[in-house]
């Protein structure tokens, strides 16, 4: 049965979920727990806050999983959840800066490796916030821009300005280290607002 579920779609989880299989629910955490816990802790820098957010997002996302629109992505649709507690979080609450050592207890998702990637998202880290979703969401999760839009509730053209202008800025924090920006193979040069976005 786990096997079974492992190999069915999005759409057929949902489908199942709604139809109260908590196998089902069980496999969608299951899928997207990692990424969700990525992108929260990212935002928030604290796994205390992280936990209690990705427990909420899946809670949420239980909940109302019966208005869940199969015609659109799960994964935008959970992000989304997720995007709009981290929200509200920094609405509420100060932020805690945790120690470094403990970030490095979430597994990174693959982009680049090693120093260089530590650097190049501790860079990302310093911008603001929009900019740090839109760049985390695009590259982090491979996520096209009319998904990031959804999550963001902004227009497909926002977000695809705001993603070339995040890719500006963060080039430009690159070039301070021209050793560093040598190394990384980015392909964030010479991509205008229409162009180099999924």
């Amino acid at each position: 049965m786990k096997n079974t579920l492992q190999s069915c779609s999005d759409v057929q989880l949902a489908s199942a979920a709604v139809s109260g299989s908590r196998a089902a629910f069980e496999e969608i955490v299951r899928r997207y727990c990692r990424p969700i816990s990525q992108f929260i802790v990212y935002k928030t820098q604290n796994l205390q806050d992280t936990e209690d957010l990705v427990q909420e997002t899946f809670l949420r996302a239980y909940q109302n999983m019966d208005t869940f629109d199969t015609s659109k992505s799960l994964k935008s649709w959970l992000f989304t959840i997720g995007y709009h507690l981290v929200v509200s979080f920094y609405r509420r609450k100060k932020i805690r800066i945790v120690e470094e050592q403990q970030l490095h207890d979430i597994p990174a998702a693959k982009m680049e490796s090693g120093e260089n990637a530590d650097w190049l998202w501790n860079t990302v880290s310093q911008m603001e916030q929009d900019s740090q979703s839109v760049l985390w969401l695009h590259y982090k999760q491979d996520m096209i821009v009319d998904d990031i839009a959804r999550i963001m509730k902004r227009s497909p053209t926002a977000v695809r300005v705001l993603l070339h202008r995040a890719r500006k800025r963060l080039e430009k924090k690159l070039r301070c280290n021209t050793q560093i920006s040598e190394q990384l193979d980015l392909h964030f040069r010479g991509t205008s607002v229409m162009e180099g976005t999924k």
